[in-house]
């Protein structure tokens, strides 16, 4: 059986507790920027002092790089509190329905539940409907790409909820994700993520002194 949750309160059936992937986005941007600021450094470049067009690259390279860890990082310590199993949020929003078997549920988070695993090429077309916002809005979402993918029809059941409904539910105190701060502060990764943002904005302040020392006008360099 394969199961994929699409949505930002991804939940489990089994009553527990679960802990977020250990992934973030960015990760092309963080290897390039890594990589450039190794280039960087080993051309004995002044960041500060590149033309303007190669340091907002930068800058910005740099910053997606510093919030990708950071988004890594809290996944690391945030803490989801699951539904009771017979919860409304788990129980279906709708039915895939093909030649009259059900080939797919969706549950009224918008999890998906299929007996057989889904396609890569159907996980990222799922991914990118993300609506952001989960439960019915995206439990829809879903299932008009699997009616579209499978040659189905949808069915809706009985025991869909309204989205007001949903966001009523995961605004509870044991729905909302817990973030243990005091050990995400502990880990290395944290000291390391605020030494590369000290570092960032030692950059910024350099540029501002080097722009006021080039002109007058405080005008960029030229690309």
């Amino acid at each position: 059986m394969g199961v994929i949750g699409i949505s930002d309160h991804r939940t489990g059936n089994n009553g527990g507790t679960s802990t977020a992937p250990s992934w973030g986005p960015g990760g092309d941007a963080i290897q390039w920027t890594a990589l450039l600021s190794e280039r960087l450094k080993d051309a004995r470049i002044n960041i500060a002092e590149l033309p303007e067009a190669q340091y907002r690259d930068f800058i910005e390279n740099e910053q997606r790089r510093i919030d990708a860890n950071a988004f890594h990082l809290e996944q690391q310590y945030t803490e989801r509190v699951d539904p009771p199993v017979d919860s409304p949020l788990t129980r279906p929003y709708a039915t895939i329905v093909v030649g009259g078997k059900v080939v797919a549920t969706i549950d009224n988070q918008g999890v998906i539940t299929t007996d057989d695993a889904l396609s890569d090429a159907l996980k990222n077309r799922l991914a990118a409907a993300d609506t952001g916002k989960g439960g019915p809005l995206q439990a829809e979402t879903n299932a008009a790409i699997l009616a579209a993918h499978f040659g189905g029809r949808i069915r809706p059941a009985s025991t869909a909820i309204t989205q007001a409904k949903y966001e009523e539910l995961v605004a509870t105190p044991a729905a909302t994700p817990r973030v243990d701060t005091n050990a995400m502060q502990k880990d290395p990764l944290h000291a390391q993520i605020e030494r590369w943002s000290a570092g960032l904005e030692d950059i910024m302040r350099q540029r501002e002194y080097f722009l006021g020392t080039r002109s007058p006008s405080g005008a960029p360099p030229a690309s």
